[in-house]
């Protein structure tokens, strides 16, 4: 570094800084146990914050910046960084820990991805390969899924006035996000459930021209 253009995130607590961040005009500095803000000023840290295992899942959405720790999934909203996970916690702990450095998120719209790889948690019947959990910001709602690759980077960029998100596999490919209708080349099904109608029953077959 030149001069003193430079400054500690606190040091000698065994920890290094693992990602960096923005939250309202302030650098966020991510340890893996402790999140620091800077206002170029001067340095504090975020009471009660965990910090992340894996920069790759450090995200904005909005004013709100959400990101992983082994604890489970993590919003800090400019003044609190908050636990959101606890309703899927089953599946946090079916993390393994030797994906927790490769955790990769993205954001589309309100809602927020993040591939976590394979989830194991037998005592609650779960085995997932190439796990994903969904977050709704909006609706505060979870969904969990499944992908055909693992998930090793994401960005996005502006093409033509348009917004396209790209995905990174461990098997060389480069993915374009929620494009088409299928998942490397399988088909992407889908269900749903309805109330009871009466007279009619729970469910009815019926066929969708067009899903938006």
């Amino acid at each position: 570094w030149v001069g003193s253009n430079w400054f500690d995130a606190r040091t000698n607590d065994g920890d290094f800084i693992r990602g960096l961040g923005n939250n309202d005009n302030k650098l966020l500095i991510f340890k893996r146990e402790s999140v620091y803000k800077y206002d170029t000023r001067e340095v504090k840290r975020i009471k009660g914050a965990p910090g992340t295992t894996s920069h790759r899942s450090i995200v904005n959405i909005r004013e709100q910046t959400y990101y992983f720790h082994d604890t489970g999934v993590y919003r800090y909203d400019g003044v609190f960084s908050t636990l959101i996970s606890r309703p899927i916690q089953d599946w946090i702990e079916g993390i393994s820990v030797s994906n927790y450095p490769e955790i990769v998120a993205w954001s589309d719209g309100d809602l927020l991805y993040i591939y976590v790889g394979t989830i194991t948690n037998t005592p609650r019947n779960i085995s997932i390969t190439n796990g994903i959990i969904i977050y709704d910001t909006a609706a505060q709602a979870w969904n969990i899924g499944n992908l055909n690759d693992s998930i090793t980077v994401a960005t996005t960029t502006i093409e033509t006035n348009t917004r396209t998100i790209y995905l990174g596999t461990t098997g060389d490919k480069v993915l374009t996000f929620n494009s088409g209708n299928a998942d490397i080349s399988t088909p992407i099904s889908f269900e749903a459930a309805t109330i009871f109608h009466f007279p009619t029953k729970v469910y009815n077959i019926i066929e969708f021209d067009r899903c938006e």
